[in-house]
């Protein structure tokens, strides 16, 4: 049979695991600002021009791209 402090034991091992789950949560949630981390932040990409295509309405870089191989597309992008 089922005693009283059976029973309270089991009571207070469930709270227990209860509460140290919650206290584990809480710790992997925070954030790792305060972590210093010795890889530095990437560099964000730098930004391109981009031009509207006469032909097809695509917009591209206005360097560094050939022709898209569509019929009267303009062989250099630059040009337009």
């Amino acid at each position: 049979m089922i005693s009283i402090s059976k029973l309270l034991s089991l009571i207070l091992i469930i709270v227990v695991v209860w509460l140290t789950l919650r206290w584990l949560e809480r710790m992997t949630a925070r954030p790792r600002a305060n972590r210093s981390s010795s890889a530095p932040a990437p560099q964000p990409a730098p930004a391109e021009d981009l031009r509207r295509c006469p032909v097809c309405g695509v917009f591209v870089p206005t360097r560094g791209v050939g022709a898209c191989g569509r019929a009267g597309c303009p062989a250099d992008r630059t040009s337009f």
